[in-house]
């Protein structure tokens, strides 16, 4: 292992040690400031924050996977052009419908 692969593998391990550290002096603080019941909020707020990035990142790649697999389908294109043109058509039917009801 070369020094900066030994560099970099002794701050992913001090990051390892220092995160359970931080996790107890959060707490510590709650729990002065409240007792149990200020911990059960912080511990709450604290697992709800670390998740946070991981449901962000699973909908993402549940929307892209879904996105593309409706791309590479041989009739997307042509499903697309279809819901792009009843879009419009409904759009100038309320238009019309707007302008019929604004003379009465």
């Amino acid at each position: 292992m070369e020094t900066p692969d030994k560099i970099l593998a002794g701050l992913l391990l001090l990051a390892m040690a220092a995160f359970p550290v931080a996790v107890f002096l959060y707490l510590r603080t709650a729990y002065r400031k409240g007792r149990w019941p200020e911990v059960k909020t912080a511990a709450i707020v604290a697992v709800v924050a670390m998740l946070i990035p991981l449901g962000l990142r699973i909908w993402v790649d549940w929307e892209v996977s879904h996105f593309l697999r409706v791309i590479e389908h041989p009739f997307a294109l042509g499903s697309i052009f279809f819901i792009l043109l009843m879009w419009l058509a409904h759009r100038a039917l309320m238009a019309r419908i707007g302008d019929t009801h604004d003379h009465h």
